[in-house]
């Protein structure tokens, strides 16, 4: 069995390295050259798909992929668009944090015992706190965070947001182009 192994790892490392390879290679290089012409209404876009993506489920797998692409883009200099997409990390917690301070009889003592964790996600840029309130409500909450992210980072798009930085929310004023 362990010859059987080995050579199964053998076939599969050629395989992937002589046939697959050169298809992956060639699609991340289109990409890259794709992400290097893309103009100012296709940031937007783009910024737009990764805003939702990051909110969709408040630190969960699609979350995660979203943060990966971010983190390509800082690599590559993209800050443009790193800088509007961050700006959808900070805003659920802070959402929930200001409707838990000012609508405070529109929830449930188990939600006021994460106010603490949304103002800490608000504040270092976490969406996981706005999850106990979001998941609680999926339908109701989940939607206006997704709206008010999306909205937000495109705004920010569009006013030419960038971010040197994987910084969010307050730690982030030193690094962003515009304050505002």
């Amino acid at each position: 069995y362990i010859g059987l192994g080995g050579l199964g790892f053998v076939v599969s490392y050629f395989v992937i390295y002589y046939m697959a390879r050169p298809g992956i290679l060639e699609m991340l290089e289109a990409v890259n050259s794709m992400l290097q012409s893309i103009s100012p209404n296709q940031t937007v876009l783009l910024v737009v798909l990764l805003a939702g993506l990051t909110v969709l489920d408040l630190g969960g797998p699609f979350n995660k992929i979203a943060y990966g692409f971010i983190i390509q883009f800082y690599t590559e200099g993209l800050f443009h668009i790193t800088g509007p997409v961050l700006v959808s990390v900070m805003l659920p917690p802070l959402g929930v944090y200001l409707g838990l301070t000012f609508l405070k009889n529109r929830f449930n003592d188990m939600d006021h015992k994460s106010k603490k964790l949304a103002l800490f996600g608000a504040v270092f840029g976490l969406t996981e706190g706005a999850l106990v309130v979001g998941y609680r409500r999926p339908l109701t909450v989940i939607p206006i965070l997704l709206i008010g992210s999306v909205t937000g980072s495109a705004v920010a798009s569009i006013m030419g947001l960038e971010n040197s930085s994987l910084l969010v929310s307050i730690p982030s004023i030193i690094t962003v182009n515009s304050v505002l």
